[in-house]
């Protein structure tokens, strides 16, 4: 299984990241590979969407939706490409404070051992993940 995972500091309140994080009309903003997102009327396990970026489409479901735990999971399909998205947040700060840190981990199945080791050493995928946090963090910190 190809990983590649980053985390970033955002300045809100962790109930803050959480209702953007949970808000499907955003995901289009921020989701990889995501100029349009469609078919979910609501952020609840088993829901499903479809998206599409440039001539490129998908699906996908909510595998997980935890807000105790502050974590988010979806699993998309392009293709043959089969991909899980998790999302946890985690306040470092104290009570009240500004200070959650949100958590991407995007993993696939990239073949056999040597497709997996090349992989797991993609500078893209890597800055997909960078990315995808920072586009995310933009969003929440222009709302708060």
């Amino acid at each position: 299984m190809a990983k590649f995972d980053d985390e970033i500091k955002i300045n809100a309140p962790m109930d803050a990241v959480w209702q953007v994080l949970n808000d499907a009309s955003t995901w289009s903003s921020w989701l990889p590979d995501a100029e349009v997102v469609t078919g979910l009327s609501s952020v609840a396990v088993g829901g499903a969407f479809q998206f599409q970026k440039g001539d490129k489409s998908g699906s996908g479901v909510i595998d997980r939706v935890d807000a105790e735990q502050g974590v988010l999971r979806l699993t998309t399909r392009e293709g043959n490409k089969q991909e899980t998205h998790t999302f946890d947040l985690d306040r470092r700060g104290f009570l009240g404070g500004n200070d959650t840190t949100l958590k991407y981990t995007m993993e696939y199945d990239a073949g056999n051992f040597i497709q997996e080791f090349v992989a797991d050493d993609n500078p893209f995928e890597s800055a997909e993940v960078r990315n995808t946090l920072k586009r995310f963090k933009s969003l929440v910190e222009r709302r708060a």
